[in-house]
């Protein structure tokens, strides 16, 4: 027995009222409580009665929750913020290999860059990239804008953004010319490998939008 559109408008208020506006979890949770629903009904419970059986189940999922991986502030269901703290959590491991790994490979060749002009290369580089990264997420921004819809990717977009925006206006080489050390000092592999995780992380949260917009067109007409 199939769930008339009156039915189904009662489970998405529910989920309006617990605060699950992100289409690729809200679309998932109706499925699924639908089609619990349908096999209650089938087995002869009304429609009231099998509804509350589902909203009892989800209730846990649905209750408001925080990581400390999103930052204390950053509420919402605990379905969805369960799932943006493991992204989070790949998205700092991708990032993190990815500058160890690059950071190495410049160690390993140093000999053929580290001088003046090499040196200098390098850091304007990677403070142009940095400062590309910014616009390619400020046009992220504003193509999310308008799509007018919410995913989880896109919630995480925005906070991983944020602190992408932070972390260039801070340590951008532009900003701080003994980033890498100066012309008495050593190189500092140290800060190479932090700008090359800020660049990362940029590459890896663009990605984020890039996979909202394929759930916003998934679910467009849903």
């Amino acid at each position: 027995m199939h769930l008339n559109q009156y039915q189904l408008d009662l489970i998405e208020s529910y989920l309006n009222k617990m605060g699950l506006t992100q289409i690729d979890l809200r679309h998932e949770v109706i499925d699924h409580m639908s089609l619990n629903i349908e096999k209650q009904l089938g087995n002869g419970l009304q429609f009231q009665e099998a509804f509350e059986i589902e909203m009892r189940k989800w209730a846990p999922e649905l209750r408001s929750s925080f990581s400390l991986w999103l930052g204390i502030a950053n509420v919402g269901p605990k379905i969805m913020i369960d799932k943006c703290a493991r992204i989070t959590k790949e998205l700092y491991l991708k990032s993190g290999i990815a500058a160890l790994l690059t950071t190495l490979i410049f160690y390993f060749l140093r000999p053929f860059w580290n001088n003046d002009t090499g040196i200098f290369i390098i850091k304007d580089g990677l403070g142009v990239l940095l400062l590309a990264g910014v616009l390619f997420l400020v046009y992220g921004f504003y193509q999310n804008y308008r799509l007018g819809l919410k995913s989880s990717y896109s919630f995480l977009f925005k906070l991983s953004s944020s602190g992408y925006f932070l972390f260039t206006v801070i340590m951008n080489p532009f900003a701080m010319a003994t980033l890498y050390g100066t012309e008495h000092e050593a190189f500092n592999f140290t800060g190479l490998f932090f700008s090359l995780f800020a660049l990362s992380f940029g590459y890896f949260t663009y990605e984020l939008f890039q996979k909202h917009k394929l759930q916003a067109k998934r679910y467009a007409n849903g």
